[in-house]
């Protein structure tokens, strides 16, 4: 037994005028949002151009140019070198890391744990 719709849609020229404004409308919203982000970019560029800030960007297009020239930006706040008391900290920070790294390693090896180069530890080769 066939089923038939229970609604029936119109395609009359006020539902294709219709469905022609909403179409346009998005189009116009992704037009608009695509306008946005490339004047968004431009501002940052040139905010990072005023302030420099390819001196100290890791992609070698942007020191060569003079100026920023890739999709990820180049930081515009400049970072300051540390202080005497920051490096302090740092190096403490660092000195325990690789000490946490070296007990772990002993601990490893000393459970009879394969070394990388798949030797036993304290095999003597």
């Amino acid at each position: 037994m066939p089923t038939w719709p229970t609604e029936h849609l119109s395609w009359d020229h006020a539902r294709l005028d219709a469905l022609e404004q909403q179409a346009s409308a998005e189009r116009a919203q992704l037009r608009l949002d695509v306008d946005m982000l490339a004047a968004r970019r431009a501002l940052q560029r040139a905010l990072a151009d005023e302030a420099q800030a390819h001196k100290r960007c890791p992609v070698k297009d942007c020191r060569r140019a003079r100026g920023c020239r890739t999709p990820m930006l180049c930081a515009v706040v400049p970072m300051d070198p540390p202080t005497e008391p920051q490096w302090k900290i740092i190096d403490t920070l660092y000195t325990n890391l690789q000490r946490r790294r070296r007990d772990q390693a002993l601990a490893w090896r000393q459970h009879g744990e394969p070394m990388r180069d798949g030797r036993k530890a304290g095999s003597g080769r």
